[in-house]
C-alpha cells in the first residue's frame, strides 16, 4: 500500500544520507519527490535512483541558505508539480568547536542552515498554504499537510564541541512548536524528528570523512568524528551500533501519515538506541487516562547512560479491554486491532 501516494514533498538536503533515505522512502510510498542538494550532479544521481524503481523526482539544486533560494524551491515546486503536501527541512551539516575556539562564522553557519534556512522555505510554503487552506475551508473540504523538521539528540541533550549546531537544532525545535500552534486551524500538522548516532558521512570516522570534505559556501568544512569518540558513542547504545539512514527515514513516514496525531502536537523521535524510535507528545489529541488517584498521566522521563531522554507515556502494560497486548513495562503500546492501550495509567498516544 502506497501510503503519501500523489503527495508532494520537498526534501532538503536529499542527494545523500538521511536526505536521500528519506525521499527514497516517500516515492516508493506514492510520493512526487523534490529532491535537493548543493551540487546538481548529487542530486540528480538520487532523483535517478528514484526514477529507475517507478518513482517520480524533481531536482531543484541549490543551498537553503541562499536567501532568495527557498521562494525559488517553493515556487518551482508549485509551479512544475501543481502543489505542496509535504516539507522535510533535513540539509544540514556539522562545523564542530569547543567554545573558546569557535569564531563567529562557525556560529552563524549552524544558524542559518539549520534554523535560518527552514524558516524561509516553511515562510515561502505559507503564502501557498493559506490561501490553499482558506478555500478548502470554506468549500468544507479537510485537507491536512505535513511538515517535519529534523533536529538532533545534540540539540535537545546537548554535546559538547556542538555548541553551534546544538543551538540550530534545539532552535528548530522552538520553530516547530510555535508553528504547530499556529497553522493548526490551516490543517498543516508541523512535526520534529531528533536523530541520534546515525551512519552518514558527517558521523564518518575523521580518517574517512577528511578524504571528503564539503565545500559549502565557498568554505571547506571537515567532516566525521574521533574514531574513539565513535567507539564510545556505540558502547552506549544497547543495539551496540549506530542507525542507519534507511531506519531514520521510518519515523519521517510515520508522522506523515499518522492521522490521528493533533496538529498542534509535537513528536520528537530519538535514536539513542540506534534502531528503536520513541516518541515524546507535547500535547496529545485525547483526554489521557487518569490513575487509580484521579492524577492525569504525563509522559515519564528515562534518563539513560548516554545522558539523553526517551520519553514513555505512563502504562502498566496490562493491555486494553477487547484485545490482550503485548505487555510492556512502560510503554503504552498500540493492539494489533489498531487500538491504543488505555490500562489504568496508560496515556494515549493519539486518537
Amino acid at each position: 500500500m502506497q501510503l503519501v501516494k500523489g503527495k508532494v514533498a520537498i526534501v532538503t538536503g536529499s542527494g545523500r544520507g538521511i536526505g536521500r533515505a528519506t525521499a527514497e522512502l516517500l516515492a516508493e510510498h506514492g510520493a512526487r519527490v523534490v529532491v535537493n542538494d548543493l551540487k546538481e550532479d548529487v542530486a540528480e544521481e538520487a532523483a535517478s535512483a528514484i526514477r529507475q524503481k517507478g518513482g517520480e523526482a524533481l531536482v531543484v539544486a541549490g543551498s537553503i541558505t541562499d536567501p532568495k533560494f527557498p521562494d525559488h524551491l517553493a515556487k518551482t515546486t508549485v509551479d512544475k508539480l501543481g502543489g505542496l503536501d509535504i516539507i522535510i527541512n533535513n540539509a544540514g551539516y556539522t562545523h564542530d568547536g569547543v567554545i573558546h575556539k569557535m569564531s563567529d562564522e562557525q556560529w552563524a553557519a549552524m544558524l542559518d542552515v539549520h534554523l535560518t534556512g527552514p524558516f524561509r522555505l516553511l515562510r515561502a510554503a505559507s503564502l501557498y498554504w493559506r490561501e490553499w487552506a482558506k478555500s478548502e475551508i470554506a468549500d468544507g473540504k479537510q485537507i491536512m499537510r505535513k511538515v517535519i523538521n529534523v533536529s538532533s539528540t545534540s540539540g535537545v541533550a546537548g554535546n559538547a564541541g556542538q555548541v553551534n549546531y546544538a543551538a540550530g537544532k534545539m532552535g528548530i525545535v522552538g520553530v516547530t512548536k510555535t508553528l504547530a500552534r499556529e497553522w493548526g486551524r490551516l490543517n498543516v500538522n508541523v512535526n520534529a524528528v531528533a536523530y541520534g548516532f546515525i551512519e552518514t558521512r558527517l558521523t564518518a570516522a575523521k580518517d574517512v570523512a577528511s578524504k571528503a570534505k564539503a565545500e559549502v559556501d565557498g568554505q571547506q568544512v571537515e567532516l566525521g568524528i574521533p574514531e574513539e569518540i565513535r567507539k564510545q558513542a556505540k558502547a552506549m547504545i544497547p543495539l551496540g551500533r549506530a542507525g542507519t539512514p534507511e531506519e531514520a527515514a521510518g519515523p519521517v513516514l510515520f508522522l506523515e501519515v499518522r492521522r490521528g496525531t493533533s496538529p498542534w502536537a509535537i513528536w520528537r523521535a530519538a535514536s539513542e538506541d540506534g534502531v528503536n524510535f520513541t516518541f515524546e507528545p507535547a500535547a496529545a489529541v485525547l483526554e489521557p487516562a487518569a490513575d487509580e488517584d484521579g492524577r492525569v498521566g504525563a509522559p515519564a522521563v528515562l534518563r539513560t547512560a548516554a545522558g539523553y531522554s526517551l520519553y514513555f507515556a505512563y502504562g502498566d502494560g496490562a493491555g486494553c479491554r477487547r484485545h490482550p497486548c503485548r505487555p510492556s513495562p512502560v510503554l503504552a503500546r498500540r493492539c494489533t486491532h489498531g487500538a491504543v492501550c488505555r490500562s489504568r495509567r496508560a496515556q494515549p498516544l493519539d486518537g
